[in-house]
C-alpha cells in the first residue's frame, strides 16, 4: 500500500530536524543518521510514493519528506538520507540536484498564458497595447437589448477564472514572449487603463447609456499622468520616438482625463507568481470585474513599468499566500517531483500601500528603480524631460516696470512682460502707489492698454520726482495663449524711470523708433526734422528723405521709444533695445537685430554690404564694456566712429582713413569708399558715455621704424600685426603705398601686393614713450622683435610665441618655429643694434634700403634672404648675392649701438710648407677693414699662460682679395705653445663708425689643411680667395684635377691642372682652417663640405649652403643638384658611425 506523509509549512531545517529525532523527536525514535552506517548502490526505498505541502520547493523540504519516507521502511535502516538521495538522484551534490528539481516541478506545472485567451498571440499582444475588440467594444443598452456586454465577449475568463480557478490552483507562465513584458528588468508591471466599457458595475462611470458606445465613460481615477516616452515602447506606440506630455490643460486642470493604473511586482529571488497577478490585475480585475479598457496613448495598456507612462500613483494587488502540494515518487531508480496541487491567494495592497511602497519593500537593494516611473508630481518630472529637448516650462512675469520720461505727457506706466498677455484688462485692476507711505493717496489710472507683451497705464496726474513709486496688479494676470500660466494676483513690482533709446550726437539722432510698429526700426535722424535712413528688423534698409521714424518727432507713433536700459556699452559694441552696432573684426562693423538679420555691415575699406547673417552681432555676447563710448561728436565703437562732422553731415568711418556712409541733413546718403568727412580727424572727445578703455592708442608715439627715405618697419592696426610697408611713388595718392609683406602673431606671413596694414598711409599703433628699443643684435617695435638668434638666422616673432619670419644665411627665408622666437631671452643691453641713414644692422644682418625701390634683408657674408620691392611684392633670395646691404657703407649712426660690432672672428697660425722657418698669423675680422689697421705697432702675440715672450711681428698687411683677412707675419714656427693676438688700440673697420675696440683678443688655432687623403689622391677644399666653395677630386701622380664640385651645385670635369688638392703655391690650391676633419654618422665633413650616406640607396656631396653637387646611387647611376638629398638636412653631423 502507498503511504502519505503530510508535512507542516512551518519546517525545521535539516540540522534542527536531526537534533529532535536525537532526543526523541516526534516519533520517539532515534535519529537514523546516528545509526552505523555502510556504502549503499540501491535505492533502500525501492518503488514509493508520498506528498508533502510546503509554501515553496526547496531541497530541504524534499530531504524532510524522504527521510519521514525512510523512517516507515525497515530497509533504510541505517541509510542516511543523503545516501539514499545520491542514488536516487544519481550525483554526488544532492542540494544542488533537489534544488532543479524544484525548479522543474514547478515550471512543468504552470499553464501557458496563451491559454487564457485562447485567441493566438497577435490577439495578446494588442490586447495588452489596448487594442482588439475587448478594448474597442462598448456595452450599451439599444431598444431593450444589450450588446457588448463583457460577460459575453470575454467569457473566457470568466471560465478561467471563476469556473476552472485557475489562477488560483495553478501557476502561470508569464508572457515574456509579448513586446509588452520582455524585458521586465525593474521587476515590476503596470496598467494603466482611460476607459470604462462595462455598465453597471461600481468600477467606472460607464452606465450602458450613450457615453459608453461613444467611448466617453471614465474609468474611476487614482493617478495623474505627466507623460509618455514613446521610445520606450516603440512597439505599443507604433513609432520609433515621440513624446505626449498630460500636464495641465489651458483651463489648468490635468490634461488626460480620468486615468486607473493598477500594478504588482515581485523581488529578484521569487517571481514564480508573476503570470498569476498579471492575469488577475489585467484580466480579471482591471477587465472583467471593471470593465476597464484603453491605453494611454504612447504607452501601452499594460506592460513592464519602464514601457509605461511616467504617472503619480497605482494601485496594487500582492502574493498574500501561497500553498503548494508536491507528489514524490521513486520506482527505484529515480526520484520525480511534481507539482500536484497549488494554492494561491492574491491580495489587494493596504489602504496606506501602493505600488511604489510594495516594490521597495520587495527590492531592497534597489529601491529607487522605479522612481523615474512613479513620481510624486509631475512637474519636476515634466520639466526634466523636456529640458532635454531644450525646453523649459512657460512662465509669465513683469520684466520691467517703467515710468515714462518728463517729456511723455501725459505720464505713462508701462509694464513689460516676458510673453504677450490676455487682453482683458482693466484699470481698476491695477494700484500704483508710494512705496515709502502706502497710505497716501494712489496715483489715479485712467486707462489701461494691452497690447502684445506689453501693458500701459496712463495717469490722470504727474508722479512726483521725489517719490519712488511701487504697482501692484490687483487681479491675477494671464498669458494670451495659455491662459493657465499666470501672474499671481497682488505681485509688487518697483516702479524704475526710464530714457529715450537713442544717442544724440550733435544735430543728430540714431536709435530704436516706432514702439508700436510690428517690425523693429532703428533711424538716423536729423534735427532738421529729415530721417535719412531706416533700417529694419528684416535686414532691409529704406532711405530718405523722409519725415516718419522720426527720432525728434516725440508726438508721433512712429517716434523715439523709450526703456529701462536703452542705451548699453559692451566690447566693441552698442545696444539699443534690439539692435546691435558691433565691431565684427578689424574690418567689419554691423548693425543688426536679436532676430539674426544683419540691416548693414560696413568694411574699412569704405565699403557697404547687405543682409549677411554671418555678421550678426548677437551671435556672441555682448561682453564687458571695451573701447565703446559717446562724445558730444562722435560715437566711436572699436575702430569705427559714427560722428557729426558738421550740423549738416553724420559719417561712418574707420581709423584706416575710409568713410562708408555719408547721412546728410537734407534726407540723402552718400556711399563710400571716400575719404572725406572722416571724423577720425576730431581730437579725442571728453566720454559722455562708455569707455575708452581698451582702444587703440591714437596718442603718443607711433611704433614706426623708418629705414631710408621709403621703408618702414611699422606695428599696424593692433598688436598682432607687423608690416614692411613703401611709401607711394612721387605722384600718386595715398592709396597708391604698397605692403610687401604683412607678418602676423600666429606666425604666419601674408604677401602683398596690398594696400592696407601700409605705414605710410594706415593708422599705426602707438605707445606712450620710445616704441622702438635696441638690444644685444635685436630690436624690439612693441609686441615684435626682429632678432639674430645665432650666427646663421635673423627672426621676425611677436611676444605671443609667433614666429613669423626666419632668415637664413644661405640666402633662404623659412616659416620659423617657436625655437627661432626672439622672445626665449631677454633683449638685452644694446650691441651690434644700430640705424643708419640707410640701412637697420643687427649684428651679422643687415635690412637696407638699396635704392628707391628695393629693401633687402641681408648677411655679412654677401648672401641676401629676402628683397621687399615698393611695388609691394615679396622676393626670396633664393641664395643670391644680389642687392646686399653689406655693399653699403655706414657713415652716420641714428639710433642705437655699434659696441660688439667689430671683433675678430677667427685667428690661425697658417701651414708651413717651405721650410723658410718663418710662420704666418692670420687674423679674420668680421668686417672690412681700413687700410690703416694694417700696422704691426696694433697687434700683440702672447702666450696665453705668460711663460713665453711676445712673438715678434715683422710685417702687416691685408690679403688682396679679402679686405678682412689680416697677414701678420712672424719670426720661428711656434710650436707647444698656445698663443693670443689682442689689438692694443681701436682698429679700424671700413665703417667710419665701427671699430675694433682696443684689447680685443682671440686665441690663435693651429690651422689644419681642409683634405683627406686616399693613397695618391686627395678630396679638399681649394681656393680660399673664390668668391664660391670648391671641393676637388685631384691626383698626386700627374697633379691633375679629375672634378670640381662647387657650392652652386655645379660639376666640372677635368683633366685639369687648377683647384688641385696638392697644390700649397697658387691661390686655387689647398684651403686650411681651424676645423679639423669630423667625422660622423656615415658622414665626412671637410670645412663646408660633406660627403655623406643619406639613404641606404643614395650617398651625396653637397655643401653648407643646401646645394648638392653629386647623387651617387646604389645601381650605378649618377644624379645632380637636389637638394632633398642633401648631407645637411640633418643639421647635426652625428656621433661617428661607419666613417673611417
Amino acid at each position: 500500500t502507498m503511504k502519505f506523509v503530510f508535512i507542516s509549512l512551518a519546517l525545521p531545517s535539516l540540522g534542527e530536524a536531526a537534533k529532535l529525532r536525537a532526543t526523541g523527536g516526534p516519533r520517539g525514535q532515534s535519529v537514523r543518521m546516528d545509526a552505523p552506517r555502510y556504502l549503499q548502490s540501491t535505492s533502500c526505498l525501492g518503488t514509493f510514493s508520498t506528498a508533502f505541502t510546503v509554501d515553496k520547493c526547496t531541497a530541504s523540504s524534499v530531504q524532510a519528506a524522504v527521510s519521514d519516507a525512510m523512517s516507515d521502511e525497515p530497509n533504510c535502516s541505517g541509510v542516511a538520507v543523503e545516501s539514499e538521495l545520491s542514488v536516487l538522484l544519481g550525483v554526488a551534490d544532492v542540494a544542488a540536484a533537489l534544488e532543479a528539481k524544484c525548479d522543474e516541478a514547478f515550471e512543468g506545472a504552470k499553464v501557458p498564458f496563451r491559454q487564457m485567451t485562447k485567441r493566438g498571440d497577435a490577439f495578446d499582444r494588442e490586447f495588452f497595447h489596448g487594442g482588439s475588440d475587448w478594448n474597442d467594444q462598448y456595452q450599451v443598452t439599444h431598444e431593450g437589448s444589450t450588446y457588448h456586454a463583457l460577460s459575453d465577449d470575454a467569457s473566457r475568463i470568466m471560465y478561467e477564472s471563476v469556473l476552472a480557478e485557475t489562477q488560483g490552483k495553478q501557476p502561470i507562465e508569464f508572457p515574456s514572449y509579448l513586446p509588452s513584458f520582455e524585458a521586465c528588468s525593474v521587476n515590476a508591471v503596470m496598467c494603466c487603463h482611460v476607459t470604462d466599457r462595462q455598465a453597471n458595475d461600481r468600477g467606472g462611470l460607464c452606465t450602458g447609456d450613450s457615453d459608453c458606445s461613444a467611448g466617453l465613460a471614465d474609468p474611476l481615477s487614482n493617478t495623474d499622468v505627466c507623460l509618455s516616452s514613446m521610445e520606450d515602447s516603440p512597439i505599443a506606440a507604433r513609432v520609433k520616438r515621440g513624446l505626449a506630455v498630460y500636464h495641465l490643460n489651458s483651463e489648468g486642470n490635468p490634461s488626460e482625463g480620468s486615468v486607473n493604473c493598477h500594478g504588482f511586482a515581485w523581488s529578484e529571488e521569487d517571481s514564480r507568481y508573476a503570470g498569476n497577478l498579471l492575469f488577475d490585475v489585467a484580466m480579471k480585475q482591471s477587465l472583467y470585474d471593471r470593465g476597464y479598457v484603453k491605453n494611454v496613448p504612447g504607452s501601452p495598456m499594460c506592460g513592464c513599468i519602464e514601457q509605461m507612462p511616467v504617472v503619480t500613483r497605482s494601485d496594487c494587488t500582492k502574493v498574500g499566500s501561497t500553498s503548494e502540494t508536491y507528489t514524490l515518487s521513486s520506482t527505484g531508480s529515480a526520484l520525480s517531483i511534481e507539482l500536484s496541487v497549488s494554492a494561491i491567494d492574491l491580495v489587494q495592497c493596504d489602504a496606506d500601500e501602493d505600488l511604489a511602497t510594495l516594490y521597495k519593500e520587495l527590492n531592497p537593494a534597489s529601491p529607487n528603480a522605479i522612481d523615474t516611473k512613479l513620481v510624486a508630481n509631475c512637474t519636476d518630472s515634466v520639466d526634466s524631460k523636456m529640458a532635454t529637448y531644450g525646453y523649459k516650462r512657460s512662465t509669465l512675469k513683469i520684466t520691467d516696470a517703467m515710468l515714462s520720461p518728463v517729456e511723455v505727457a501725459p505720464a505713462v506706466v508701462t509694464l513689460k512682460f516676458n510673453a504677450e498677455v490676455a487682453s482683458d484688462i482693466a484699470a481698476a485692476d491695477f494700484k500704483i502707489y508710494d512705496a515709502a507711505d502706502s497710505t497716501a493717496e494712489h496715483l489715479q489710472i485712467t486707462s489701461a492698454v494691452t497690447g502684445g507683451t506689453s501693458i500701459n497705464l496712463e495717469l490722470a496726474t504727474l508722479p512726483s520726482s521725489d517719490s519712488s513709486y511701487q504697482v501692484s496688479n490687483l487681479v491675477q494676470v494671464e498669458k494670451k495663449v495659455a491662459r493657465m500660466v499666470t501672474l499671481e494676483a497682488n505681485s509688487v513690482h518697483d516702479l524704475e524711470p526710464s530714457s529715450w533709446d537713442y544717442i544724440n550726437i550733435g544735430n543728430w539722432r540714431m536709435g530704436f523708433a516706432c514702439e508700436t510698429c510690428s517690425n523693429s526700426h532703428f533711424s538716423f535722424s536729423s534735427a532738421s526734422g529729415q530721417t535719412a535712413m531706416i533700417l529694419r528688423d528684416t535686414g532691409t534698409q529704406h532711405r530718405g528723405p523722409r519725415t516718419d521714424y522720426h527720432l525728434f518727432d516725440f508726438g508721433a507713433n512712429t517716434g523715439p521709444s523709450y526703456s529701462l536700459k536703452s542705451v548699453e556699452f559692451g566690447n566693441k559694441a552698442i545696444q539699443i533695445r534690439d539692435w546691435r552696432i558691433k565691431q565684427f573684426d578689424d574690418t567689419h562693423i554691423s548693425i543688426s537685430t536679436a532676430n539674426g538679420n544683419v540691416a548693414r555691415i560696413y568694411r574699412s575699406d569704405g565699403t557697404i554690404h547687405g543682409n549677411v547673417r554671418g555678421f550678426n552681432g548677437f551671435i556672441t555676447e555682448l561682453g564687458e564694456p571695451t573701447c565703446a563710448y559717446v562724445t558730444s561728436d562722435y560715437v566711436q565703437v572699436g575702430d569705427w566712429r559714427f560722428g557729426a562732422y558738421d550740423d549738416a553731415h553724420l559719417s561712418v568711418s574707420h581709423r584706416h582713413g575710409r568713410t562708408a556712409q555719408i547721412y546728410r541733413e537734407d534726407g540723402t546718403t552718400h556711399r563710400g569708399p571716400r575719404t572725406d568727412y572722416n571724423t577720425w580727424t576730431f581730437p579725442d572727445g571728453e566720454v559722455l558715455m562708455g569707455t575708452k578703455d581698451g582702444c587703440v592708442q591714437t596718442t603718443g608715439v607711433p611704433n614706426i621704424l623708418q629705414i631710408g627715405l621709403n621703408w618702414r618697419i611699422a606695428e599696424m592696426y593692433d598688436t598682432n600685426h607687423l608690416s614692411f610697408s613703401a611709401r607711394q611713388p612721387d605722384g600718386q595718392s595715398g592709396n597708391g603705398a604698397k605692403t610687401a609683406t604683412i607678418y602676423r602673431n600666429d606666425g604666419t606671413a601674408h604677401r602683398g601686393p596690398r594696400t592696407d596694414y601700409n605705414a605710410f598711409g594706415d593708422v599705426p599703433t602707438y605707445s606712450s614713450s620710445n616704441p622702438v628699443v635696441y638690444g644685444n643684435k635685436a630690436i624690439e617695435i612693441d609686441e615684435w622683435r626682429i632678432v639674430q638668434i645665432d650666427e646663421r638666422h635673423l627672426s621676425v616673432s611677436h611676444s605671443g610665441g609667433g614666429v613669423s619670419r626666419v632668415y637664413s644665411n644661405n640666402g633662404y627665408v623659412t616659416s620659423g618655429s617657436a625655437a627661432y622666437s626672439g622672445w626665449q631671452q631677454d633683449l638685452g643691453t644694446p650691441t651690434c643694434a644700430f640705424m643708419t641713414e640707410k640701412f637697420l644692422q643687427l649684428g651679422d644682418w643687415r635690412i637696407a634700403e638699396m635704392d628707391e625701390n628695393h629693401l633687402s634683408v641681408s648677411h655679412r657674408n654677401g648672401y641676401t634672404s629676402s628683397v621687399y620691392r615698393r611695388d609691394g611684392t615679396f622676393h626670396s633670395g633664393w641664395g643670391s648675392k644680389s642687392w646686399n646691404g653689406w655693399d653699403l657703407v655706414a657713415t652716420n649712426v641714428l639710433q642705437g649701438s655699434t659696441d660688439g660690432c667689430a671683433s675678430i672672428q677667427d685667428a690661425l697660425l697658417i701651414p708651413v710648407a717651405d721650410g723658410s722657418g718663418s710662420s704666418q698669423v692670420l687674423v679674420k675680422f668680421n668686417k672690412p677693414m681700413d687700410g690703416s689697421s694694417a700696422e704691426t705697432s696694433l697687434y700683440r702675440i702672447y702666450d696665453a699662460e705668460g711663460h713665453q715672450e711676445d712673438l715678434d711681428i715683422i710685417s702687416a698687411s691685408f690679403s688682396t682679395t679679402d679686405q678682412s683677412l689680416l697677414e701678420l707675419n712672424i719670426a720661428g714656427i711656434p710650436s707647444g705653445v698656445t698663443y693670443n693676438v689682442m689689438t692694443v688700440d681701436q682698429v679700424r673697420t671700413r665703417s667710419s663708425v665701427i671699430t675694433v675696440p682696443a684689447e680685443s683678443s682671440l686665441g690663435i688655432e693651429y690651422a689644419h689643411w681642409d683634405y683627406v687623403e686616399i693613397g695618391g689622391w686627395r678630396f679638399a677644399r681649394t681656393c680660399e680667395t673664390c668668391t664660391s666653395s670648391h671641393f676637388s677630386v685631384s691626383s698626386q701622380r700627374l697633379l691633375k684635377t679629375s672634378q670640381i664640385f662647387r657650392d652652386t651645385g655645379s660639376t666640372h670635369r677635368g683633366p685639369r691642372s687648377d683647384f688641385h688638392g696638392f697644390d700649397l703655391v697658387t691661390s686655387s690650391g689647398l684651403t686650411y682652417s681651424s676645423q679639423p676633419i669630423m667625422f660622423g654618422d656615415k658622414g665626412v665633413q671637410i670645412r663646408d663640405w660633406r660627403i655623406r650616406q643619406i639613404d641606404a640607396t643614395h650617398m651625396s656631396v653637397s655643401n653648407e649652403n643646401g646645394n648638392v653637387s653629386r647623387i651617387y646611387r646604389a645601381d650605378g647611376t649618377v644624379h645632380g643638384n637636389n637638394k632633398d638629398f642633401s648631407g645637411y638636412q640633418i643639421e647635426e653631423l652625428g656621433e661617428p658611425a661607419c666613417a673611417y
